[in-house]
């Protein structure tokens, strides 16, 4: 009894592990003295202080790692995380980057750590924007 006992609970404690998204999670701008989410610091920070910001995401936030780039009054912010299915609004999100406003870009994704790249420059905005305008012009055309 105690052998199935404990099988059951590595079984489920496996589960739990598994099924749990990873996302870095930091929040940082250029004015701090160590950045860490800045996308300059991010670039030279070692393997170490990148698995400091590991987390697991909790199961209602378990669905994207986010990372979110703007620009306020000069000073850039950057903040990775957890993010779940629906934003603030209620609004059902999916994986992608979009532009928030003008000052402010969001890149959501479905793997672990996936959170790990920087937010893409203007021109890679740019590039995913008229590669979206161009599948919906398209598939408006097939219809």
């Amino acid at each position: 009894m105690f052998g199935l006992k404990s099988t059951s609970l590595a079984l489920l404690l496996l589960a739990n592990s598994v099924s749990s998204l990873k996302c870095y999670q930091c929040n940082s701008t250029n004015l701090d003295k160590e950045p860490k989410c800045d996308r300059l610091y991010w670039k030279q920070m070692s393997t170490k202080e990148r698995d400091d910001l590991i987390i697991d995401c909790l199961e209602r936030l378990s669905y994207f790692c986010i990372v979110i780039r703007k620009l306020a009054k000069d000073v850039h912010v950057t903040t990775r995380g957890c993010m779940g299915t629906k934003d603030s609004q209620g609004t059902t999100l999916s994986a992608g980057c979009v532009d928030v406003s003008d000052f402010e870009k969001a890149c959501l994704c479905t793997d672990n750590l996936c959170n790990s790249t920087p937010a893409p420059h203007n021109s890679v905005w740019m590039l995913f924007a008229l590669s979206f305008l161009s599948c919906s012009v398209f598939s408006t055309l097939r219809s």
